[in-house]
């Protein structure tokens, strides 16, 4: 997880510079037991996804435009786990991130059927609203 968020913290995707390190026969430092035991058909599988069971809260993988995600109704009605509104997902794409706002982050998601729409607080108060797209 260090080596992903400080490649990312760096604008530098880190899949791209492990296959780098790889093609150049550059050691990778802590992550070169990846290269060494599972290979580039693990490397070609792994998805943000699979981050989420190791991160919390401020640790997870930020989003960025062209992400796949899926968001909750609950953005944008009243659902409970329990009721007559239940919770449905919706896939859709990231086309913006909006940093300006010192308290909070928001995202700028496109439907498939070409709608867009605003996520406010999508680390802050909506993260329970989005979740990483499963292929």
């Amino acid at each position: 997880m260090e080596f992903v968020k400080g490649q990312e913290e760096q604008n530098r995707p880190w899949k791209i510079q492990l296959l780098n390190d790889w093609l150049h026969d550059r050691d990778s430092g802590q992550v070169q037991f990846i290269r060494d035991r599972y290979g580039m058909q693990w490397l070609n599988r792994i998805k943000p996804i699979h981050f989420t069971q190791y991160a919390d809260g401020e640790e997870a993988l930020k989003l960025k435009v062209g992400d796949r995600i899926e968001i909750s109704n609950g953005l944008w009605e009243w659902v409970q786990e329990t009721g007559p509104c239940s919770r449905e997902w919706y896939n859709c794409t990231v086309i913006g991130i909006n940093n300006s706002d010192s308290t909070a982050t928001n995202c700028i998601i496109r439907f498939t059927n070409g709608a867009e729409y605003e996520i406010q607080g999508v680390y802050q108060w909506n993260r329970y609203n989005w979740r990483w797209l499963e292929d």
